[in-house]
């Protein structure tokens, strides 16, 4: 499958122009992630930017006496790692 049959899966790169989504695409490449995958310990910089096409990322905030909450679930309609774009 190539990149540019598959762009529109992700909501926000299907809503770009044309030039720019070939342009991203030229820098750019597919990671398959499986279930469990940790994309950025607590403190780590962002240095990906992921735009899911399918499944969701978790966001999880670990509280300080230590348990967890998700605090943000990012599906085909966003995109993970603002900080890396930057």
């Amino acid at each position: 499958m190539k990149k540019e049959e598959t762009i529109d899966r992700n909501l926000i790169l299907g809503a770009l122009p044309q030039a720019i989504q070939r342009r991203l695409m030229e820098s750019s490449k597919r990671i398959k992630l499986r279930v469990g995958d940790i994309l950025n310990e607590p403190g780590d910089r962002q240095n990906l930017t992921i735009f899911p096409e399918t499944g969701v990322i978790s966001v999880i905030n670990t509280m300080r006496e230590g348990k967890a909450i998700e605090v943000a679930t990012i599906g085909r309609e966003g995109m993970s790692g603002v900080p890396s774009l930057l």
